[in-house]
């Protein structure tokens, strides 16, 4: 705008009128340049097989939302004389020529003003939904799957709009026209999905795995898109409708994301800005409408936006969704985005719509847009008895046969492989069954818009999640490499149980995913995976991604429930491997036990292995040989800090402790398979030494990740940790220095009514 008539134009005549005429087609070339390959990318970052997943209930949303929406912005916009010719009329001057009013263009004027305001904006609507956290909620995922199909009904009602406005200066056109555009249009479509997309696919498929397209193809497939525009326009269609069924034909997987991860930059960076910039140069704030005019194009949006809130909320609610919900199912699907300036500048090409009307239609929308995040946030509030009953967020306590229900992050089938090695050894049955909801989690790259929690059928449940099952859009065999190895291992075990399902997101935000997840699925246990992996030569390195580690320590911080972390290195794959049923092989298990909430939790978890056939646990109590006072074991406190107050807190966790040992002896007294062990240690080297003298005793340690404070037995070995996630005992036990390779389960506790960071003396 500043370049443009609105300011240097205004102030600066003279230079403005030297700029030559060809800078003008240079820079609606660039941004039509611009626009076609974000309409590409758009289209790339959709999942048509998505798409067709889609339920009845989707589609009637979509449909209803949109149709009201047009029918009353083209009815009001007609009813209250909005044309695409307005003027300002001035005292003591002599109104318009009649010839000067072009009655042909009203109805093009019409049609695009309505398209443009009954669409929904995907992208703004991915950031909002995002934003306060509703990917993983019921509306999360129909929203999308709403804006989806709604974004591809518009790009469809504009080629048809185009066609139909086909002619010189927004004429209309014989009728013969738009049937002619149809008909060659749709074999356009036809000839991308079933000529181009095997192309492409085919060219995918000659990329060795594990590696990427060459920049000679990659420079193949984006040299289509100018194509794809030039022949949709050649056909009479605007250019973007080419390049985004382009867009749409080239397959998901590593190649999508690929291009999003070489294009995202450059287009973001440079490629918009032209577009933007370009709407700014060709908007002129002097050429004002009347008030009237601009009072009527104002209520004409939100006649629109409401009756598109209006026409979800009854769609909605007839579909059983609560009123709150549908309110905010509505106004979700009321957001405006990119897509309505699109077709506001497509207008403004067909000169059918004016700089100053484009100025008050989307003035008019952000605000609009700006009152969905409000609305839906106080709409949408999860109600509170359905949380209420989730108390058991711990493991401690509860009673033998009660259903374990945990939650599994996994990240590439290693960690599935992982995850049933330790379910192994957790002695599933139908007397103490193991519900596990098993989290894929997929790196989003590029801020993909079609991301969602995907729910997928398990072995015994075939049809619960299959009508929401859409094809996964990225790294589709190793998602289904994870599918079959969870099912697989369903089939085959008793007392285990499955749900699993996937998660998009990017890494900033997983942690959220998890936590909302598990809250949702009410688990009393998140499993994570350590980030690194034992390789064939005993190291540890990280292969995968790098975003586990990140996850892992926002997940610590912030789970809703107790959380462990597994260090598999070879669990259940020497000679002594158990298996589903296992009653002959046995595996040694070592607890160790030094004090606090983390190891009450870590003894719980084994107290289900102790009762396996299989196996011999070991329960390892250090004591400290000459404890210091009371007052120099803990950690140091403020004026405020009462000295009697800390000391109850301390007696109290002890008694806490004893307690728990106490009941754990009770219980397998008379199990000669399990053994209990007291090791006297005076500091952090003894400890140390003790630990390293059992070697190879053990497959499998079980320790807390925090200890009671400032414990002799461990002080220092915090500050030499390379893991602190893992604690200083288990960062011990997994460290190059301990010389031997064994699994180690770490568990953090969660304290009810503090959540598990907010005393962190406690885990020092």
């Amino acid at each position: 705008m500043l370049l443009g008539p609105s300011f240097l134009g205004s102030f600066f005549t003279e230079a403005f009128d030297l700029m030559p005429d060809q800078n003008y087609v240079l820079m609606d070339t660039a941004a039509n340049f611009a626009l076609t390959y974000y309409m590409f990318m758009v289209a790339v970052e959709l999942d048509v097989r998505a798409i067709r997943g889609m339920g009845r209930k989707v589609l009637i949303i979509t449909v209803v939302g949109m149709v009201l929406a047009l029918v009353v912005s083209f009815t009001s916009a007609h009813g209250l004389g909005l044309r695409p010719d307005i003027v300002i009329k001035i005292p003591g001057f002599s109104d318009p020529p009649a010839k000067l009013r072009n009655d042909k263009k009203v109805l093009p004027f019409l049609l695009f003003f309505s398209l443009a305001i009954s669409v929904t904006g995907l992208p703004v609507l991915a950031r909002i939904i995002t934003e306060i956290k509703l990917l993983n909620s019921p509306l999360g995922p129909l929203s999308m799957g709403s804006a989806i199909l709604n974004d591809l009904v518009a790009w469809i009602l504009l080629a048809v709009t185009l066609a139909a406005t086909g002619g010189k200066d927004g004429k209309p056109v014989s009728p013969l026209v738009p049937l002619w555009v149809t008909l060659v249009g749709a074999a356009f479509v036809l000839a991308c999905f079933h000529v181009v997309r095997p192309a492409i696919a085919r060219m995918a498929r000659r990329t060795p795995e594990g590696e990427r397209m060459s920049d000679f193809q990659l420079g193949i497939i984006l040299a289509g898109v100018p194509a794809a525009g030039f022949l949709s326009d050649l056909i009479g269609i605007h250019s973007i409708f080419g390049s985004f069924i382009y867009g749409l034909a080239v397959p998901n997987g590593p190649l999508t994301e690929h291009l999003i991860e070489r294009m995202e930059p450059f287009l973001s960076n440079m490629l918009l800005p032209l577009f933007f910039a370009n709407s700014g140069f060709r908007t002129n704030i002097y050429t004002i409408l009347p008030l009237w005019a601009i009072t009527s194009f104002a209520l004409v949006v939100v006649l629109a936006t409401l009756a598109k809130v209006v026409g979800t909320i009854l769609v909605a609610m007839a579909y059983s969704m609560s009123f709150r919900d549908s309110l905010a199912l509505g106004f979700l699907m009321s957001v405006k985005g990119p897509v309505e300036m699109i077709i506001l500048n497509v207008a403004i090409d067909k000169k059918v719509l004016r700089g100053d009307m484009f100025a008050v239609i989307l003035v008019t929308s952000i605000i609009t847009t700006a009152l969905v995040t409000p609305v839906v946030t106080m709409a949408y509030i999860k109600p509170s008895k359905p949380l209420a009953v989730y108390r058991r967020r711990n493991i401690q306590g509860a009673r033998p046969d009660m259903e374990l229900r945990m939650l599994a992050c996994v990240h590439n089938t290693r960690h599935v492989h992982s995850l049933t090695r330790l379910l192994d050894v957790s002695n599933p049955s139908k007397r103490s069954p193991i519900f596990v909801c098993a989290l894929h989690l997929v790196d989003l790259a590029g801020g993909r818009v079609s991301s969602m929690l995907v729910m997928h059928p398990s072995a015994r449940n075939p049809h619960y999640g299959r009508l929401h099952r859409p094809a996964l859009p990225s790294d589709q065999a190793q998602s289904e490499s994870i599918l079959t190895a969870i099912d697989g291992y369903e089939q085959h075990s008793t007392g285990v149980s499955f749900q699993p399902l996937t998660a998009f997101s990017p890494p900033a935000t997983m942690h959220e995913d998890v936590c909302s997840v598990a809250e949702e699925r009410h688990a009393s246990f998140i499993v994570l995976p350590f980030h690194k992996h034992m390789t064939v030569d005993g190291d540890m390195e990280e292969v995968g991604s790098s975003a586990v580690r990140p996850v892992n320590l926002n997940v610590l911080a912030n789970a809703p429930c107790s959380v462990a972390m597994l260090v598999d290195r070879g669990l259940g794959t020497g000679a002594a491997a158990l298996f589903p049923g296992a009653h002959r092989a046995s595996h040694h298990v070592a607890v160790v036990f030094i004090g606090g909430p983390d190891d009450r939790e870590a003894l719980a978890y084994a107290w289900r292995m102790a009762e396996h056939p299989a196996i011999v646990l070991t329960v390892i109590r250090f004591i400290e040989a000459a404890p210091p006072s009371r007052l120099q074991s803990m950690s140091s406190v403020t004026d405020e800090e009462s000295t009697s107050a800390l000391l109850a807190d301390a007696e109290l966790e002890k008694g806490r402790d004893e307690e728990a040992l106490d009941g754990f002896r009770l219980r397998f007294m008379s199990d000669e398979s399990v053994v209990f062990a007291e090791k006297v240690a005076r500091n952090s080297e003894e400890t140390v030494a003790a630990l390293r003298a059992m070697g190879g005793s053990y497959d499998l340690y079980l320790v807390g990740r925090g200890h009671r404070r400032k414990s002799a037995l461990t002080a220092g070995l915090e500050e030499w940790s390379e893991f602190p996630e893992l604690g200083p005992i288990g960062d011990l036990l997994v460290s190059s220095d301990f010389g031997v390779k064994v699994s180690v389960l770490v568990v953090q506790q969660y304290v009810e009514n503090t959540g598990p960071l907010s005393q962190p003396e406690a885990r020092q």
